[in-house]
């Protein structure tokens, strides 16, 4: 099997990250991208391509030995995005999930391209947006989706879990693609992708991790919680953490960290 890996600013939501890595995407993050589709869809193979530039301390596991780190350059551009409907996945006693589904006009059997958001992320950002434009330029077909508690899907995001939101990934698999299919995971989504890659590793081709952020929640506990958001956690099974991008913090629940 083949190993693809470049790098990009690691996002470790829900702390700030550099509105380079919110708007950006590597010029040679997008050749590799369209050269594992291409591959994959001739040849199957494994694919695992994580973006990173900064390596912080206790993170050196992420990073696999005998291994080309590659730095691409970034791209501040917008991409209108494709006029797709919304459509819904009906579930029994689960929150419906919204997405929006690109099909390719001559399939012949290539890998669905499906796209995971971040924490609080929905599928009308930059980079979906983007990789939609992409693969509707090369005629590949394309799933963008919200988790439950996000966007357009139902239920409450205080609810949702990593593993809530990796079962409504496995959910779009298993329902909504067909045949093998690539996941790219930005930030807290490769987190999931690459959980839900681990339980369809017959339904996975590749796997690509834009500035992925595994295990952020541990990371956001114990580097950024005080001890009063700690005990506050404790207490009331919840805790605020401000928001860059609004003025409402985030709720961050004791289900999640425990998750």
């Amino acid at each position: 099997s083949s190993l693809l890996m470049s790098i990009q600013p690691c996002s470790a939501p829900p702390g700030p990250s550099s509105g380079i890595t919110c708007k950006m995407t590597g010029c040679f993050c997008a050749l590799v991208f369209c050269v594992m589709c291409f591959v994959s869809w001739i040849k199957p193979a494994k694919y695992v391509v994580m973006c990173r530039v900064t390596v912080k301390p206790n993170t050196e596991r992420y990073l696999l030995p005998n291994v080309t780190y590659y730095q691409t350059l970034p791209i501040i551009k917008c991409y209108k995005g494709v006029p797709v409907d919304i459509q819904y996945l009906k579930r029994k006693d689960k929150p419906d999930l919204a997405y929006r589904k690109t099909d390719a006009k001559a399939p012949d059997g290539k890998p669905t391209v499906i796209f995971c958001g971040g924490f609080r992320s929905d599928m009308e950002g930059t980079k979906a947006v983007f990789l939609e434009s992409l693969c509707t330029r090369h005629d590949m077909p394309f799933i963008r989706f919200d988790y439950s508690g996000h966007g357009s899907s139902g239920g409450a995001f205080e609810e949702g879990t990593i593993g809530q939101w990796k079962d409504d990934t496995l959910a779009i698999v298993d329902k909504i693609a067909s045949g093998p299919v690539i996941l790219v995971g930005s930030s807290m989504g490769g987190w999931i992708s690459f959980l839900a890659a681990e339980e369809r590793p017959d339904r996975v081709a590749g796997l690509v991790g834009l500035a992925a952020a595994p295990d952020f929640t541990r990371e956001m506990y114990n580097e950024n919680f005080t001890e009063e958001m700690r005990d506050e956690l404790m207490r009331t099974g919840r805790t605020h953490m401000p928001n860059d991008y609004s003025d409402a913090p985030y709720v961050i629940t004791k289900s999640l960290i425990d998750d």
